[in-house]
């Protein structure tokens, strides 16, 4: 029997038909409703998290079922508030990636991902480093289908919810994007090992951008695994990181510069948080945690917002 942390949770698709110029776009939609079904005046928290396989959504999926079941007497807490938090996961298809209870097809998933989330176009897609129509056309899927057929479909809700983004490696570049493109849409960010070394036009683009005045300011969590910080190798020829976990020996600086132009935009940024003994690859599960209980004391301190 699958466990109830999950079993509670369904998928569905949206097909974003092929243009003259861009690919079809298949998204499964994967929701896990809050576990609490008390009546709340509150308007309901939204967690939408990104690029959801392997891991991100199921992780998340079971910390706010796990986290209500254990705090449910306890309204006065924090983490109370998981008992009204809904996961959505917003992320390739799995047919795309031949995703299945056996595995995944690793190659095919990372080309989608090179493919639909860096600023600008991945070299193995295109070369020349052009805007990349394909990331700037996910966004709009997020925000023009995604978000009104999850909240007017599926939730139902009257009201706004409260909105927060989760994305890890190169899905928290999509999610920066989202924040420079539609910075009122979400209410927080929870960032793991943002990829902007990659494309760190971006940080540029962020620098420079004047927020507009709104009466949400983004709230913004960063954290990398303490092991992606590893010295240069010995013969200083490569910028690939060594260890197998790892993906690029400048991704920690280039968090470091995110949390900076953030914080220097007057967005509230909690980190750069390191997670000791974590690498890029492992450290998504400690994101969860830490990021969502990052996310429900926010909403704790907060509970108009």
């Amino acid at each position: 029997m699958t466990p109830w942390g999950l079993a509670r949770a369904s998928t569905h698709q949206i097909t974003l038909p092929a243009t003259d110029t861009l690919p079809e776009l298949a998204l499964d939609i994967s929701w896990a409703p809050a576990p609490s079904r008390a009546h709340t005046r509150a308007p309901p928290l939204v967690l939408y998290v990104l690029d959801p396989e392997p891991i991100l959504f199921a992780a998340a999926a079971l910390f706010a079922y796990s986290t209500f079941g254990y705090f449910s007497a306890l309204p006065s807490t924090a983490e109370h508030g998981s008992g009204r938090l809904h996961v959505i996961g917003v992320g390739h298809a799995a047919s795309e990636f031949s995703a299945s209870p056996h595995g995944w097809d690793n190659c095919a998933l990372r080309q989608l991902r090179r493919r639909d989330f860096p600023p600008f176009e991945h070299p193995s897609i295109r070369a020349g480093r052009a805007a990349n129509a394909c990331s700037t056309r996910f966004v709009t899927a997020l925000i023009e289908h995604v978000i009104p057929d999850v909240e007017g479909r599926l939730l139902g809700s009257s009201t706004r919810p409260r909105r927060a983004l989760l994305g890890a490696s190169y899905s928290a570049v999509i999610a920066l994007q989202v924040l420079q493109l539609h910075p009122a849409a979400f209410e927080w960010f929870v960032l793991g090992s943002p990829s902007v070394c990659f494309d760190p036009e971006i940080l540029d683009t962020l620098a420079q951008m004047p927020f507009p005045p709104h009466d949400r300011t983004p709230g913004v969590f960063i954290a990398i695994g303490a092991e992606e910080r590893e010295l240069l190798p010995a013969d200083g020829d490569t910028r690939a990181s060594p260890r197998a976990g790892n993906v690029h020996l400048d991704l920690p600086s280039g968090a470091e510069d995110l949390a900076r132009i953030l914080r220097d935009r007057k967005l509230e940024v909690d980190g750069l948080h390191e997670i000791e003994r974590e690498d890029h690859t492992s450290m998504k599960l400690a994101l969860v945690s830490r990021g969502l209980m990052w996310l429900l004391r926010r909403v704790h301190e907060a509970p108009s917002r």
